[in-house]
């Protein structure tokens, strides 16, 4: 049974829709992402073999909630990149609106509910709409082991991406690498 999902611009769609209107069914959002959802955790499951990578990725939804609502397309896109791309789901972590990180250090040293808490306090600190605090101090109040150079970096981005929407900032965030979570810069508490 093959079936087709259609994607009506209801807006701009024309008089010759009728038909089609009529001969297909109508579902509605929530159907559609719940269905699209399970389809796409199997799929984790079965091509990434990993149980870590699919608590992370379930996790990570959860925390980037915490921060600000989050469509279905989003959540929807995060799962199928991770899918596709198959690749530390650190690096696609600006799909759901939170700091994007690296592992460039075993597993072992950190889990990933402490990335992400981490990746949800560089949003909240660095990101951050109003506040009185400098992209400096911003900075150091993460409490980063990091060159003068890099610290810089931060600060050039923070100013360079103050105003814009946190997707719009974090798209861009997503090409700069160097800026992404690395543990070995993070002070232990």
């Amino acid at each position: 049974k093959n079936l087709t999902l259609l994607l009506v611009d209801t807006d701009s769609a024309g008089a010759g829709m009728d038909g089609i209107y009529s001969s297909a069914r109508e579902v509605d959002e929530k159907t559609l992402f719940d269905k699209a959802k399970k389809w796409i955790e199997k799929e984790i499951k079965k091509k990434l073999s990993n149980k870590e990578i699919y608590e992370y990725a379930s996790h990570a939804i959860k925390v980037a909630k915490k921060l600000q609502p989050l469509s279905p397309w989003k959540e929807f896109d995060f799962l199928v990149k991770l899918v596709n791309e198959n690749q530390y789901p650190g690096k696609l972590l600006y799909l759901l609106g939170l700091w994007p990180a690296k592992r460039s250090t075993p597993s072992n040293l950190v889990t990933y509910k402490e990335e992400l808490d981490i990746s949800k306090s560089f949003i909240e600190r660095l990101l951050a709409p109003s506040t009185s605090l400098t992209p400096s101090q911003r900075i150091d109040s993460l409490n980063l082991i990091i060159s003068p150079e890099l610290k810089k970096e931060y600060e050039n981005f923070i100013v360079s991406v103050a105003g814009k929407p946190r997707f719009e900032a974090l798209s861009e965030l997503a090409k700069r690498e160097q800026l992404w979570i690395d543990i070995n810069n993070v002070k232990k508490s």
